[in-house]
């Protein structure tokens, strides 16, 4: 099991720590293996997801550290309500997640699971705009982008943030490549209400991302979006068929290459998109927002920061 924090909720911006409600999160320590045709794997298949297990295993914790848990507060208890990546642009934090889940903040007031406490979440926002009557399931981006406040960001270490060297930005075609998705789903959760605490596990495994035929079959863009192979029944773990976790309230998690355009294994994940949707139909599939939209938000709406963006070319 990996490493497991335990934090507590406050209702005060400033005084964080001091509250009732409670949560810790650890990670599970291993990644299953997405295919589409359902089949025992061969022997050579299992060679080479050991290879990849391996090495995701020893680079996770980049993954881990930067993938926050968002709770909502109801009736003064923490709720899980989505996934988030700490992204640092210059010297500007932000958290990245989707726009669904930073809807009704208004209402519940929000919090982001860090290694020590959750922290209240406070900042400017700036998320997918949607016309009138229309609802998250209308937008196609379905992206917040939040600059947190110097009141949030203060009790986030350091070490949480990615930076911009680990963003992967600008490749034209990611079609047929196998990604690391990483969040907090809901069903991996664990009240302890005799302490007041929230348990949520950290969820990884890989999905291999569909051709360019099925983008316009699913009605989504290949320069805004990632989709993903994925079905609950169809993973392997270690030569073993395991049964994926529904996958609510991972909305927000990263969803990371782990291999760079030449096709080679790359030293740490380097954050390709944002999960936004799961399709349970026929054919399930997963869609992720392309990194390249949250960054474009951000070159527009922080100008001071546009040096210290990664070119889009």
């Amino acid at each position: 099991m990996g490493h497991a924090r335990r934090v507590t909720i406050s209702r005060d911006d400033e005084a964080v720590g001091a509250g009732a409600g409670g949560a810790k999160h650890s990670c599970l320590p291993f990644v299953a293996l997405t295919r589409y045709q359902f089949r025992m794997p061969t022997r050579e298949d299992q060679e080479a997801a050991a290879v990849l297990d391996a090495h995701v295993q020893e680079t996770l914790w980049t993954v881990e550290r930067a993938t926050a848990p968002i709770y909502r507060e109801e009736l003064g208890r923490p709720v899980p309500n989505g996934s988030a990546v700490l992204l640092r642009v210059g010297d500007r934090p932000f958290a990245l997640t989707a726009a669904h889940v930073t809807d009704n903040s208004a209402l519940f007031p929000l919090y982001i699971g860090s290694s020590s406490q959750p922290v209240r979440l406070d900042g400017t926002k700036i998320a997918s705009k949607l016309k009138p009557r229309q609802t998250r399931a209308d937008d196609p981006l379905d992206v917040a982008v939040l600059s947190l406040s110097d009141i949030t960001a203060r009790h986030l270490p350091e070490q949480e943030f990615i930076d911009t060297t680990q963003l992967d930005a600008g490749r034209a075609n990611l079609d047929d490549e196998t990604f690391l998705v990483a969040g907090y789903p809901r069903t991996k959760r664990r009240d302890i209400p005799e302490q007041g605490m929230l348990e949520v596990t950290l969820y990884p495994f890989l999905a291999c991302s569909r051709l360019r035929t099925a983008y316009a079959r699913n009605r989504r863009d290949p320069s805004h979006h990632i989709v993903l192979s994925f079905s609950k029944k169809r993973l392997w773990r270690r030569g073993v068929h395991v049964i994926a976790p529904d996958l609510d309230e991972m909305s927000g998690c990263g969803v990371w290459s782990i291999y760079d355009a030449a096709g080679s294994l790359i030293a740490r994940p380097r954050l390709a998109g944002l999960f936004t949707e799961w399709h349970r139909d026929d054919q399930p599939w997963l869609c992720a927002t392309r990194i390249e939209v949250a960054l474009s938000a951000i070159w527009e709406n922080f100008p001071d920061l546009r040096s210290a963006l990664p070119r889009l070319d």
